[in-house]
This record gives C-alpha cells, sequence and structure tokens, in this order.
C-alpha cells in the first residue's frame, strides 16, 4: 500500500526531491520512499525521539534529517525546514486523536511544500471515516484531494496542490 501511495507521486527515480514524512516514525514509509527516490533528501518528523533513532541507525551518516519535534507544537514547522517537493505519511496522523489538530496539522503540511506538489497519506480513518478529512484537506489549500484506494477504516489519501 506505501508503494502504491507513493507512486501517485509524479516525479523520476533519479530525482533528487526534497521530502517531508510527518509523523515518520521507525521510517517505514521514507525506506519505501528511498527505494523508488533513491536520490532524494528526506525529513523524517516525530516526536519520538527513539523511534527516529531506530529510522536514522540502518543509514547513520548518509541518511535522512532527523526531526524530533511534535507537530503539536506551534514551532514544528519551523524545525522541519522546507519547502518541501513531497509530504508523505503512513498510518500516523490518526494517533494525534483530536481532529481539530489532525486538520491543523494539514493546514500546515500544506505551508510546508513548494507550489504544485502533493500531500500522501495511508491512514486510519476511525469514527468519523475519511470524508470529513478531504473537507479539511481542501479548507488546508488543496484543491485536487482524492482517495484512490479505501478499505474502512484505511484509505490512501491524495492531496494536490491549488490550481
Amino acid at each position: 500500500m506505501l508503494r502504491r501511495m507513493l507512486e501517485a507521486a509524479s516525479f523520476s527515480d533519479d530525482a533528487a526531491i526534497d521530502i517531508l514524512d510527518v509523523g515518520a516514525g521507525y521510517g517505514v514509509v521514507t525506506e519505501e520512499a528511498l527505494r523508488i527516490f533513491p536520490k532524494a533528501r528526506v525529513v523524517l518528523q516525530d516526536h519520538s525521539r527513539p523511534m527516529l533513532e531506530r529510522a536514522q541507525a540502518p543509514r547513520r551518516g548518509t541518511g535522512p534529517a532527523l526531526c524530533p519535534v511534535r507537530p503539536l507544537e506551534p514551532s514544528w514547522t519551523k524545525a522541519v525546514g522546507g519547502p518541501f517537493d513531497l509530504a508523505i505519511s503512513g498510518i500516523a496522523l490518526h494517533n494525534l486523536s483530536e481532529r481539530k489538530i489532525i486538520f491543523g496539522v494539514y493546514r500546515a503540511i500544506e505551508g510546508l511544500l513548494k507550489p504544485g506538489v502533493y500531500f500522501l497519506n495511508y491512514d486510519r480513518f476511525h469514527g468519523i471515516g475519511v470524508k470529513p478529512h478531504l473537507e479539511a484537506l481542501r479548507e488546508a489549500g488543496f484543491a485536487a484531494v482524492e482517495v484512490p484506494w479505501q478499505e474502512p477504516p484505511v484509505a490512501i489519501v491524495i492531496a494536490g496542490p491549488r490550481p
């Protein structure tokens, strides 16, 4: 499913792109992104330093940058840098629990992206389902929002750029 999600990014496999992995955890989504885009530079964002250190261990010295900051903190967007060519997240944002917080992260992600690029999210959409998330992504500034695959409560969401 991660490969399927990442294939929605329209970059060549030799592109030297900058990627933000939001809620990166142990780096599973980053690993898959680097298989598809081996020249990418990735910033892994997560609030758990031990998880990020485990994600970095196999690539120490050559791997992605780590950013152990919570998306609940107002300064998290400054800490990760940017702008990015692509933002990704996999089975992570639902852990923030509250819609208000998750929807705020969507707005922050949109602000971290270069014009004309995407946010790809593979997540669990418990309770309220995926539709309110799509609406929140549109309100955050993403013009093209779609669900290419869904098996409730899990779905892949592609949030595209403004026209």
